[in-house]
């Protein structure tokens, strides 16, 4: 005969040993980016600040509007569609891949050193205000350059999980272009092993986005880094990758609402609206990722 007190307690070894590790619910994509929005708000003299070295830099170093967004060639390329749906996707490829040659074959080193460095700022100076400490902009980029080399590495590794996705990809856009597919149901089995490639790429990568604001804490080494972020997202890899998608949707449904109307009406506007967004995505990008990584924390 069993006793009552030994049951009890064996129930709630039990328990205790099956009981999962259960984290907090993620706040939704919209929560997220609200809270970026007000703490860039609230602190909008620094971040504002570190945005408008950015554009100087920019405009020295990268390119020069007239060269790089160029609005009459896009004009060029919107009377070549037949419909309205069309000339929506060609400007939305404009506004993707860019307008332009560069302003000079360097350009794209200095454009991603240029991001590099005001993204190892705009990383400082969140994670300063986040604990209530009075900065300056210079202090952002006089002190917070000091991870750029784990960050860069982390980011090596990224790059390296997006591989297999390139890679299913390309082999997909031949297989269309040589007609390997003939038809729909060839085209279905063919994107079946493709997709799961993508899906590789993208459960990989959820860590590392999160390894890259780990990186910049002192002492951390990128090994530690990566270990740390597969940790945090732990059973919510792709409660995390919803929350990115969410970002780089809304970011591009304010840039179609803020580019593609001045982009008919008055087309000699679009190339400063096109730079001025593009300066002013990087600290909200930043902010959102950076408050989901203190979400993940919780």
């Amino acid at each position: 005969m069993v006793k009552k007190g030994s049951k009890t307690s064996t129930a709630k070894r039990r328990a205790h040993v099956s009981k999962p590790d259960r984290k907090p619910t993620l706040p939704s994509g919209w929560k997220l980016l609200t809270h970026s929005l007000q703490l860039l708000w609230q602190h909008r003299t620094l971040f504002l600040g570190i945005s408008a070295v950015y554009a100087v830099l920019s405009l020295l170093l990268v390119q020069s509007l007239d060269s790089s967004l160029n609005v009459s060639s896009l004009n060029s390329l919107i009377a070549t569609g037949t419909d309205r749906v069309s000339k929506g996707a060609i400007t939305a490829q404009w506004l993707v891949g860019g307008s332009g040659p560069a302003s000079a074959p360097t350009s794209g080193v200095f454009q991603g050193i240029l991001i590099v460095v005001v993204s190892l700022a705009i990383i400082w100076a969140l994670r300063q205000v986040a604990i209530g400490a009075r900065i300056r902009i210079r202090d952002a980029f006089y002190r917070g350059m000091y991870p750029a080399v784990p960050v860069l590495l982390v980011a090596l590794v990224l790059v390296l999980q997006l591989l297999p996705a390139l890679f299913g990809l390309a082999i997909y856009a031949i297989i269309l272009s040589y007609n390997f597919a003939a038809n729909t149901i060839e085209k279905v089995i063919w994107a079946v092993p493709i997709t799961g490639l993508v899906l590789l790429s993208l459960y990989l990568i959820a860590a590392s986005t999160i390894a890259l604001y780990i990186a910049t804490l002192p002492d951390m080494a990128p090994i530690a880094a990566l270990k740390s972020a597969r940790k945090v997202v732990r059973y919510r890899r792709w409660a995390v990758l919803r929350k990115l998608f969410f970002l780089v949707i809304s970011l591009a449904i304010i840039w179609g609402v803020l580019v593609i109307p001045p982009l008919f009406i008055i087309p000699v506007v679009t190339p400063w609206l096109v730079f001025v967004l593009s300066i002013l995505s990087l600290p909200v990008i930043h902010a959102y990722i950076y408050s989901l990584y203190r979400e993940l924390l919780k």
